[in-house]
C-alpha cells in the first residue's frame, strides 16, 4: 500500500491520535508539508479520491501506516474512511463544503429527528441518524463526515462515545435538560 499512497499515508500521520493536536494544527502541519513538497496536494488529492471509491480499500491498513488511530482494529473500514473524509476532504476540496445555512439545517434536523426517537433512552447510533437523515430529500447528498460538524458543546444534541473508539461520532441524544450556557 505504501508506494500507492505515500501521500495519504503521510498526510494522515498529521492527524495521529496519539500526538492529541487540536485540528487546526494538524491542518497546518499538513499545509507545511505540502508548502514544502514532502506531499504533493495533486497526488494527495488522486490518492483520497480513489481510496474513497475503492470499496475493497483497506482503510484499516491506511490507519496503521499511518498511526493516525491508537487502535485501529477497533474501528471498521467505513469508520476509518469516514473520519479520513472528516479530516481531509474540506481542507482538499473546498467546494464540497457545506454552508453555514445548511448546516444550521442539518442541525434542526438533527434535533427534530432525534426528539422523535425514544428508544434505548434516547440514544441512537450516528450512522442509524445518518440513514433517516438520507430519507429526506435535503439530506439525499449529505457526506456522513459532515455530523461532525454539529456543535455538540452547548446545544440540544448530546453525544456518548463508543469505548475504544474515540474518534468515531457514536451515539447522539436530544438534551431535554439543557442547563445554562458555558461561560
Amino acid at each position: 500500500m505504501k508506494r500507492n499512497n505515500e501521500n495519504l499515508i503521510l498526510a494522515l500521520a498529521k492527524f495521529a491520535e496519539d500526538w492529541w493536536l487540536p485540528y487546526n494544527d494538524s491542518i497546518s502541519m499538513l499545509s507545511n508539508a505540502i508548502e514544502n513538497g514532502m506531499i504533493s496536494k495533486r497526488d494527495l488529492v488522486k490518492n483520497l479520491i480513489e481510496a474513497i471509491n475503492d470499496v475493497n480499500f483497506d482503510w484499516i491498513d491506511l490507519a496503521k501506516e499511518s498511526q493516525l488511530l491508537i487502535i485501529p482494529e477497533a474501528y471498521t473500514n467505513k469508520e476509518i474512511k469516514n473520519y479520513a473524509k472528516f479530516l481531509l476532504y474540506d481542507y482538499l476540496i473546498p467546494e464540497k463544503i457545506i454552508t453555514k445555512e445548511e448546516l444550521d439545517n442539518l442541525n434542526i434536523a438533527v434535533e427534530n429527528l432525534l426528539q422523535k426517537h425514544t428508544s434505548n433512552d434516547g440514544w441512537i447510533l450516528a450512522y442509524d441518524l445518518f440513514d433517516e437523515l438520507k430519507k429526506q430529500d435535503q439530506f439525499v447528498d449529505l457526506e456522513y463526515y459532515n455530523l461532525w460538524k454539529l456543535p455538540f458543546i452547548n446545544r440540544q444534541i448530546l453525544q456518548r462515545s463508543i469505548q475504544d473508539k474515540d474518534r468515531e461520532i457514536g451515539y447522539l441524544k436530544y438534551n431535554t435538560k439543557l442547563s445554562e450556557p458555558f461561560p
